[in-house]
Parts: structure tokens; C-alpha cells; sequence
């Protein structure tokens, strides 16, 4: 994945992914018609899948289906993989609020930072050879995800700022 605007070098990675044995790799590439024409043109190798998405509204549909995101780590990309069990490599953070999600990720065990191409190969390799360690991560991003997070927010807002708890409708539910 890379964000809603489907920026970096997705389509690198996608090559990068798909040269690692039987793979199937579901790419989401925003907005960005560009990258998603470039990803759709990607050689598959014999064995290997590739689905192409341009935006997508129900991205936990495609988590769900995921063994590991391969992935920016913007607040809600991030929020969404933790809040899903889904392990994340994170690649090329931007300094500043990328890079301190990708600490968390890290020091959570919810995933591992892949510097370079490389490297992104060697990680990838390592988690389909050590299940229990794609276990581990997926248990881990479980524990560090909240996922339901805005309904917390609200609650607490209807506490605090409406005259209790009841005050705010979520889903057709008083919270």
C-alpha cells in the first residue's frame, strides 16, 4: 500500500514482492492512476498472483485477506493494519509522524522496518519461513491495535462535553 495518494516506490516493491516464490500480492495503489496503469503492467511470475486496486473504501477487506502489509506508515494505514492483526514492514517513512509509527510498530513487535529493496526481499523471505514469527507479529499488532478507538473518543466526548454517557449515536447506538 501507499496511502491514499499512491506515492513511492509501490511499483519497485510490488517487483520486489513478486520475485519471492508463490506469492499472491493484493497492490493498492490510491488515487493514482499512474502507478496502478504501472503496477497492472508488473511481469507475474508462473505461480504468483497480483491484484491491482486504485482507491479503495473498504480496506479491511483487503487486511483481512493479508498475511503482512507492505506499506508507509501514515497514521491511518497504521492505525487500520493495528487495528486489524496485520503485521507491517514499513518502507521509506517520512520524517517526523511516519517515522515515529514505524518506531511504534517496531518496538510493539508488530512489525520491521525494511530499508532498501534488499532488504524489504530478506524480511519478506524470513516470515513465510518462520510462521510462528508471522504469528507473533500478527498477535502483537493485535495487542497494540485499538480498534475501536472512535468509539472511545466519543464516549468520552459525550462524558465530558454532552452531559454523559448516552449522549452520542454511533452506528445507531447511544455511547
Amino acid at each position: 500500500m501507499g496511502g491514499g495518494a499512491g506515492v513511492g516506490s509501490l511499483a519497485d516493491a510490488v517487483r520486489t514482492v513478486l520475485s519471492l516464490p508463490g506469492v499472491s500480492v493484493l497492490a493498492v495503489a490510491g488515487r493514482n492512476a499512474g502507478l496502478k496503469a504501472e503496477m497492472e503492467a508488473l511481469p507475474v511470475p508462473q505461480g504468483a498472483r497480483l491484484r491491482v486496486f486504485g482507491f479503495v473504501e473498504t480496506i479491511a477487506d483487503l487486511m483481512a485477506a493479508a498475511d503482512v502489509a507492505v506499506t508507509k506508515s501514515g497514521g491511518l494505514t497504521t492505525a487500520e493494519c493495528l487495528a486489524s492483526g496485520l503485521p507491517m514492514l514499513v518502507r521509506d517513512p517520512i520524517p517526523g509522524q511516519e517515522e515515529r509509527n514505524a518506531e511504534y510498530v517496531v518496538e510493539a513487535g508488530a512489525g520491521w522496518r525494511a530499508h532498501g529493496l534488499e532488504r524489504l526481499r530478506y524480511k519478506l523471505g524470513r516470515l513465510a519461513a518462520e510462521p510462528a514469527l508471522l504469528a507473533r507479529m500478527r498477535a502483537a499488532a493485535l495487542s497494540a491495535g485499538r480498534p475501536h478507538a472512535a468509539e472511545a473518543v466519543l464516549e468520552d466526548a459525550g462524558v465530558h462535553l454532552l452531559g454523559g454517557p448516552g449522549a452520542v449515536r454511533v452506528r445507531g447506538q447511544r455511547v
